[in-house]
């Protein structure tokens, strides 16, 4: 069991997000996996052989890599599944999420995360997003991409469920 609190953000593909671009020249790569190729960065296999079973290959990753090619952020995208029961079988999951600490602070974040949204928002879905209590330039990034915080919660299990125990009032 987890004693670190989560905060859960949403946004639904009706409200506007803000257009935000990134302060330096950046190539997008929008990747879809196969059972030969789960990724493209260096980071743990079994969780996207995971994620590929569970979702039925149905995962993406946006790359955001700088000009000479070098991953410089990812976002996965992840359709419902059992790890976020308060979701409904249209609703995205975003994340986890990276970005490389020599490019913080360029609004690669809220801007890949605001894309995300315009190039998926075809459907009446909800996009959600989740971040530990203490990543607080996460939680700048997500509110800044137009996301609006709906709860707290936590993780348990061993399959690592998230709850969402404590709402907030003015997000419905």
């Amino acid at each position: 069991m987890s004693s670190t609190k989560f905060f859960f953000y949403k946004i639904s593909s009706f409200e506007k997000c803000t257009n935000i671009k990134p302060t330096i020249p950046v190539k997008i790569e929008k990747f879809k996996p196969s059972i030969f190729r789960l990724k493209l960065h260096s980071d743990r296999l079994l969780i996207y052989l995971f994620w590929f079973i569970i979702t039925m290959g149905k995962y993406q990753i946006y790359y955001i890599k700088d000009n000479n090619g070098t991953i410089i952020h990812y976002s996965h995208i992840l359709p419902k599944f059992f790890k976020f029961p308060f979701m409904r079988k249209e609703d995205i999951e975003i994340g986890p999420c990276w970005t490389h600490q020599n490019f913080r602070g360029k609004n690669i974040y809220p801007f890949i995360l605001t894309l995300i949204l315009k190039n998926l928002s075809f459907l009446d879905r909800t996009f959600y997003i989740m971040t530990d209590e203490n990543n607080i330039p996460s939680q700048k990034g997500i509110l800044k991409a137009g996301f609006k915080l709906f709860a707290e919660g936590s993780k348990k299990g061993i399959l690592g469920i998230y709850y969402a125990t404590k709402f907030v009032q003015d997000s419905q």
